[in-house]
């Protein structure tokens, strides 16, 4: 015959379980938040032809930090009031059609508040055979976080936060777009 206090035992396990399994869930390093990130952008087939994770705001919940995924939400709002292109490419493969073969990521640096992790790849487009994209990684809400995406396009280097926090200034000074025009 089972008592009251392991009942009431059975029943507090019972009710832990969900938060351990939560807490392993964001117990990731910094390459499998950025592996994660890659697997969700290239979809189910691969081919990295849907929606990526950047534009998935779940994911940007789950993988960026706080500031990051605000700056992104915010140029999303200026996008949609001035009618402006604020975000022209996806950061994740560095590009605007996306082609990404033989993936390897690896981490640079890392210690116990900030992470670089760099993800290579080899690409079809025209004139850029491989690429390399490095992704600043902070601890937050318990895991590790996407601070800031960087890359190279012709040897010109950007960073997300710089291109998302510059676009919103230069729309913040537009006047918003007539209502019904798209």
């Amino acid at each position: 015959m089972i008592t009251m206090d392991r009942r009431r035992a059975c029943w507090v396990l019972a009710a832990l379980l969900p938060a351990g399994m939560a807490a392993a869930q964001t117990a990731e390093t910094p390459v499998q938040v950025v592996t994660a990130i890659y697997k969700a952008s290239a979809g189910k087939n691969g081919k990295y032809e849907g929606p990526t994770a950047v534009q998935d705001k779940r994911m940007r919940g789950r993988y960026f930090s706080a500031k990051l995924a605000s700056l992104f939400d915010r140029a999303q709002k200026e996008e949609r009031r001035t009618g402006d292109v604020i975000i022209d490419f996806d950061p994740i493969t560095n590009s605007q059609d996306p082609s990404v073969i033989g993936l390897s990521i690896t981490s640079e640096k890392e210690d116990d508040k900030s992470a670089v992790v760099a993800a290579k790849f080899r690409t079809t487009l025209q004139g850029r055979d491989s690429m390399t994209v490095r992704y600043d990684l902070i601890r937050e809400k318990g895991g590790w976080r996407i601070d800031d995406i960087r890359g190279t396009v012709d040897k010109d280097s950007w960073s997300f936060r710089q291109i998302l926090t510059q676009g919103i200034a230069e729309t913040a000074k537009q006047p918003a777009q007539p209502k019904g025009r798209t």
